[in-house]
């Protein structure tokens, strides 16, 4: 499916993304008031526009071992509007990584921490709070007010019938472009010099493969070493790989930027063909819970 480029897009690709292992750090400033178990990085915003990023940025009171694993430790914004709950977002953890001049090095500037992101679809006036889930029982960040104002985005990108798709405010979208889905192997491609003379000619899609990790400078997020040796650092399942975090958080900025909506694909046509995902190591695989034979169908 077709996603503009919102945060809400962000955050489904990169609710699971994870770096390093032991225990990670949770950074931040003191807690006030009735905030139990966060320490907030920033100051919660309390305004966003309709279709535009709402982001939070916090820490966290406790450590945990793998702040990537639901099972032990799950962190949620619940947005509600009135009495009644009309979202819940995962919330995911962060590591904070700057590249050089030429996009091939990418450091870790040792910071991390908690966020949430969210594209609110509707004005109006919203309460919410973090939900922290872990085995010593539920807490809940005091309650929040944010006003959704009216904004210029044409919203999200769906598939209204079989024939065309169109934006949530009724208007058309048509697809004018070819992939860039596979990276040289040795350099990084330079997305925004291709975004920028999409933009130039009007063309406006990507598409991008998440996986499997063709090349040093692929987006594979879970991958491990042994599979794909050009993939260094890769940790495995449950263990992502949050270098390549940045660097997609830095290629969907650069096409929202340039007006490029992006389709994301989490695999390839070799496991459609053959039903076989070719080692345990790797996602998606069907010896994992998580693991869902019959979406991919």
């Amino acid at each position: 499916m077709i996603k503009t480029l919102n945060p809400f897009f962000w955050f489904l690709l990169i609710f699971s993304l994870s770096c390093n292992d032991g225990i990670h750090d949770q950074i931040g400033r003191k807690a006030s008031g009735r905030d139990k178990g966060i320490i907030w990085v920033n100051q919660p915003p309390v305004q966003a526009a309709q279709y535009t990023l709402f982001e939070l940025e916090f820490g966290l009171q406790k450590k945990y071992l793998n702040p990537y694993n639901a099972e032990e430790v799950a962190i949620d914004l619940i947005i509600s509007e009135g009495t009644q709950i009309i979202s819940t977002v995962p919330c995911f953890f962060q590591e904070s990584y700057v590249s050089d001049v030429s996009g091939k090095k990418w450091t870790s500037t040792g910071m991390a921490s908690w966020k949430a992101r969210y594209t609110p679809d509707k004005p109006g006036d919203y309460n919410y709070q973090i939900r922290i889930s872990d085995k010593d029982g539920i807490v809940f960040s005091k309650s929040r007010q944010l006003s959704v104002i009216p904004g210029q985005n044409r919203g999200f990108i769906r598939n209204f019938t079989a024939s065309y798709l169109l934006f949530d405010d009724g208007s058309p979208f048509f697809a004018n472009s070819f992939n860039l889905c596979i990276p040289p192997r040795r350099d990084p491609l330079d997305y925004e010099y291709f975004f920028k003379k999409w933009k130039e000619n009007r063309m406006n899609y990507s598409r991008l493969w998440l996986a499997p990790p063709w090349g040093e400078y692929a987006f594979a997020l879970e991958w491990t070493d042994g599979q794909f040796p050009a993939q260094k650092g890769k940790l495995g399942l449950r263990q992502y790989n949050q270098e390549v975090s940045a660097r997609l958080d830095d290629y969907i900025q650069k096409a929202e930027e340039y007006g490029i909506y992006v389709m994301f694909c989490l695999g390839d046509e070799r496991e459609l063909e053959t039903g076989i995902f070719r080692n345990e190591e790797l996602p998606p695989n069907e010896k994992y819970p998580h693991f869902l034979r019959n979406e991919l169908i």
